[in-house]
């Protein structure tokens, strides 16, 4: 019923007389989420033109007034440009303004490990982290440094381990997790992923195409 509700909406939606209605108003902030939904769908499907304008509007409409992920969403758009020094001052600028933060943590250390900067992209994942300890996404990026960069295999381990148990269907850490066992040779240690990713919906084919040999006897094991 929510999917074909959201069908409808979409079906109905009108960007031009959502931006042109009330256009002299201050925006509401709960207009102002919405747009920026709508910015982020854009953003989504690279339509990066149309993002700007919705984006614009809403700077227009807020007359001064302090809207939450509007820098971040501007931030996102100019990373989508690659004008990455840009997008840093966006996500900055949320932070400074104590709005978004998780999100421009989490945006700003993509950007910074984009530039090939992994310590200023941890610090940023890792300062998510302190606000959200739930943000598994922050937490597997922070376990990929960990394990790449500083070569600290029990750090990352233990963070893709806490990202698996919050959320069981993050099937990438099941396969970082699994790689990382595959690289010790430790067929015990990638039985005990292989099946929870199994149980938890993953398919083998798709677990194969990622590089994990999964022997016949290994499979056996699984369903033992």
């Amino acid at each position: 019923k929510d999917e074909v509700y959201t069908i409808y909406i979409a079906k109905q939606f009108n960007l031009q007389n959502e931006l042109n209605s009330d256009a002299q108003t201050v925006i509401s902030k709960d207009k102002a989420e919405y747009l920026l939904g709508v910015a982020n769908s854009m953003l989504q499907q690279n339509k990066l033109s149309d993002a700007e304008v919705v984006i614009q509007k809403i700077i227009f409409r807020s007359k001064g007034e302090r809207i939450p992920r509007l820098h971040n969403m501007f931030g996102m758009l100019y990373t989508r440009k690659n004008m990455l020094e840009d997008a840093k001052r966006e996500f900055h600028k949320e932070i400074d303004l104590n709005l978004g933060k998780e999100e421009a943590y989490f945006q700003l250390g993509m950007v910074y490990y984009q530039s090939q900067k992994t310590d200023s992209a941890l610090y940023c994942w890792e300062e998510a982290l302190k606000i959200n300890p739930s943000n598994v996404d922050a937490m597997s990026n922070a376990a990929v440094v960990y394990f790449n960069v500083k070569k600290d295999v029990t750090k990352a381990k233990q963070l893709w381990e806490n990202a698996v148990s919050l959320n069981p269907k993050y099937f990438q850490v099941y396969v970082n997790l699994m790689m990382l066992c595959q690289n010790k040779n430790d067929d015990e240690c990638k039985l005990t992923y292989l099946r929870a990713a199994l149980i938890n919906g993953m398919q083998l084919g798709e677990i194969r195409s990622k590089g994990i040999v999964v022997t016949d006897q290994l499979l056996a094991r699984v369903k033992q």
